[in-house]
């Protein structure tokens, strides 16, 4: 799911969090604390024998509680007085539990935009490859490739044809072997995309499905025409699609609709279907034989439906039939049997790493929903394992350019607040999904935000781009977009919801295509502002680029890697938070998300003399501040829009 689905109903909460801090003193300037079961047989084509679970038979068909009901999901959040302000971060770092991961900063590559090696406009494997050494050298531990197999590319990569083959735009097997030569060389782990719930319709399962060839007539969701009044066919039901209108479509060959999530070449499989699943589990096993070091797993949420196909019940949001907010999605997504799912994925990885032996092999999940649907990721009520982590995209959900300090306090706390004892918070600020960190926040924020980014306890995620503040392209023309999500919403509204102007290609230098290809025309537009926001010229100044190096630098010492955390609101332009660690220095990252300059005291909200100083660590590209220079704790300066990042003397 994407930002421009979530953002109204992010509004309610974020109203709701206002409330709860109204009911605490608030003084100006001063710190607010605001499925196992018995094996059976099946042949894979080809004649291999795959083990497979049965279908559990009392599968569970109740829909999960809806995100909607806002009252719910506050009454499990405390509301009398303040809220816990020193959250305790688990710092378990021994090679018995594979702990490699846990404090990594991973970098997103979306391959179509980020190196063409060839000339035709679309990036390749060969040109990941050339650029890898870019990445490591920025103090990178792991890439994440968005989509790289075989597709007609009707969502760019999401509609898979092959899951053991490479597109044929982005190289070779052979390519992605040295790829991965060359990352293991460079010390970087890759993790690969995994897209679970559909396929592409030009998938051969999906043709075998069509023509009900034995072991394929259910691999994917079909089910019979309903009749109106008149005689005339309906879809089964009134799901929607993300990106619009009905989720069925009819398929006169087999004279049943099918179901599709997404797109209509994207058809949803059947993971009541016990063959479903082996077929995927063989997707991972062949994935982690090449070398692979995890997966990020697709719309994970998506897996499962009702399995009586129910209407949903209308939303009262729109009057829209087609759009995707017309309907509650209540049979749709967040399926109790995703969790089932999950830990199954999760056990295989785990005895994946103990019998091939090496370092952990990591699960990585997105599912836009509820704070607390996603703590049963890490690990459901009754101790099971999931993911190693579910991406926290409330940065992208909760937050925006005309949030304040109190907003951000209370997004970083609820993350921490509900999650497990024992796991490992990350923290997501922009993705190929959604509109750029820069544009989302405003680029005088860039730096501060990779310093709140970079400073928070565990995992930080970095969409290639955003460390040299690359912007969305909002001006791509009608006839130059190629989303499908922005096709489908017609000429008047496609610049609202097409992803494109965040996908454009990577600004490398002030030449041709920002130094991304050669060719004539590249498969996006390149950002017309490459000629002065562009790496290269970053890496000769002080700039985005060199702030967000130091700041990964940074994250070896070890109050970032361990120390607990302390938040603060000091005002409504500014927060602070402190990583104190007995026995080291602790770090406090103040930030003025404002655009007035202020001086704040430190010393109330953090224990501290008035005579003790900060040494600044990284200051933004604009900051008058230099490194090694002592500040006040007790009238810290702070310019519009900056963040300091600073060790207690």
């Amino acid at each position: 799911m994407f930002n421009q689905l979530m953002g109204h109903k992010a509004l309610p909460l974020i109203f709701a969090f206002y409330l709860l801090l109204q009911r605490a003193p608030v003084l100006t300037d001063a710190a607010v604390t605001p499925p196992t079961v018995p094996p059976i047989t099946i042949e894979k084509p080809g004649g291999e024998k795959l083990k497979v679970p049965e279908t559990n038979a009392d599968i569970i068909s109740a829909a999960m509680e809806t995100n909607a009901d806002i009252r719910k999901t506050m009454n499990d959040m405390p509301i009398d007085g303040k809220m816990e302000n020193k959250i305790e971060i688990d710092t378990t770092e021994d090679m018995a539990t594979n702990s490699w991961w846990k404090n990594m900063v991973i970098y997103q590559i979306y391959p179509r935009s980020f190196m063409d090696s060839n000339g035709d406009g679309v990036g390749d494997l060969q040109g990941i490859i050339s650029k890898l050494s870019y990445v490591a050298e920025m103090g990178v531990k792991a890439i994440w490739l968005s989509p790289i197999c075989e597709s007609p590319m009707a969502d760019f990569g999401y509609d898979i044809s092959n899951f053991e083959a490479i597109h044929q735009e982005y190289g070779t097997m052979e390519d992605f072997d040295m790829m991965m030569k060359e990352a293991e060389r460079l010390g970087l782990k890759v993790i690969m995309d995994f897209v679970p719930n559909h396929t592409s319709n030009h998938s051969i399962w999906f043709e075998k499905s069509v023509n009900r060839k034995a072991g394929y007539e259910d691999f994917y969701i079909w089910a019979d025409a309903k009749m109106d009044k008149d005689g005339k066919m309906m879809p089964p039901n009134n799901w929607r699609s993300v990106f619009y209108g009905s989720a069925w479509t009819f398929n006169e060959k087999r004279g049943q609709y099918y179901l599709h999530q997404f797109t209509t070449d994207q058809p949803d499989l059947n993971y009541r279907n016990p063959k479903v699943i082996a077929a995927m589990d063989e997707v991972m096993r062949f994935w982690l034989d090449k070398g692979v070091d995890g997966f990020r797993v697709d719309a994970i949420n998506d897996l499962f439906e009702d399995e009586k196909l129910r209407d949903e019940p209308l939303s009262g949001m729109t009057n829209d039939e087609n759009d995707f907010e017309y309907t509650v999605h209540i049979y749709t997504k967040d399926q109790p049997e995703v969790l089932d799912m999950l830990h199954h994925w999760r056990q295989m990885l785990d005895d994946y790493t103990a019998k091939k032996g090496g370092d952990a092999r990591i699960l990585m999940t997105e599912a836009y929903t509820s704070v607390k649907t996603l703590m049963d990721y890490y690990e459901t009520k009754d101790g099971k394992k999931g993911a190693h982590f579910p991406f926290n995209f409330n940065f992208i959900t909760n937050l925006d350019m005309s949030s304040d300090a109190r907003d951000y306090v209370i997004t970083i706390q609820k993350w921490l607040t509900y999650m497990p004892r024992g796991h490992v918070a990350n923290w997501v600020m922009g993705n190929h999904d959604n509109s750029r960190m820069a544009t989302r926040f405003g680029p005088k924020r860039v730096d501060a935000l990779h310093m709140l980014m970079m400073t928070l306890p565990g995992v930080a995620v970095t969409y290639n781009g955003e460390e040299i503040g690359m912007e969305d392209h909002k001006d791509i023309s009608w006839e130059e977009t190629v989303d499908p999500f922005g096709i489908n919403a017609g000429r008047e509204l496609y610049k609202k919801l097409s992803r494109d102007a965040a996908r454009t290609p990577f600004q490398w230098n002030a030449q041709k295509n920002a130094g991304f290809s050669t060719a004539e025309k590249t498969w996006l537009p390149v950002h017309p502002n490459y000629s002065h926001l562009n790496l290269k010229q970053q890496m000769s100044e002080k700039s985005h680029y060199s702030v967000y190096k130091q700041l990964i630098a940074l994250r070896t010492k070890p109050a970032l890697r361990k120390g607990r955390l302390h938040a603060e609101v000091l005002n409504r332009d500014v927060f602070a938070f402190e990583r104190e660690l007995k026995g080291d220095n602790s770090i406090i990252t103040v930030i003025n998300i404002g655009p007035r300059a202020r001086a704040v005291n430190l010393t109330d909200a953090f224990d501290l003399n008035k005579q003790q100083k900060l040494t600044v660590l990284v200051s933004g590209v604009k900051s008058t501040h230099e490194i090694g220079n002592a500040l006040p704790a007790d009238a810290l300066p702070l310019a519009p829009y900056e963040g300091l990042v600073c060790m207690l003397e």
